[in-house]
């Protein structure tokens, strides 16, 4: 009986919709994400990532863009386990909310060069050592 309300809970989707459940509402895994991405990576010609990274650049950037981390948090990993979020359910457009905040455009037929940063973590296994050692 639930299954056939689904549809009242759900909210509609757009074609810009920057959050988008699996095809019965439910969070997507990364059995079902992972190869996905890596055809993503792979049409746009970057080397493939892990999903973890995507997550970090989509956290970093959103909060640039005046994203609020601890909604963010609910976007990105779902609740804490805190028993305040046990009691709570964060409604779907507050959700979207902070997702809109960050600030994308399509740029096609463009090359974009990416800066490299001054410091900080990499994506991918780092000389770590310090100066001392060396």
């Amino acid at each position: 009986m639930l299954e056939d309300r689904k549809a009242d809970f759900l909210p509609p989707l757009k074609l810009e919709a920057l959050i988008i459940p699996s095809a019965n509402g439910e969070h997507r895994t990364t059995d079902q994400t992972l190869p996905m991405f890596h055809q993503d990576c792979d049409r746009v010609g970057l080397r493939r990532r892990r999903q973890y990274d995507s997550r970090r650049t989509f956290i970093s950037l959103s909060q640039a863009d005046r994203a609020r981390k601890d909604i963010l948090r609910w976007v990105t990993h779902g609740a804490t386990g805190d028993i305040v979020d046990l009691y709570t359910t964060l409604p779907w457009a507050a959700l979207c909310a902070e997702v809109e905040k960050l600030r994308i455009e399509l740029r096609e037929d463009r090359v974009l060069e990416f800066r490299q940063l001054a410091s900080g973590a990499c994506d991918s296994p780092c000389d770590s050592r310090s100066e001392r050692s060396g």
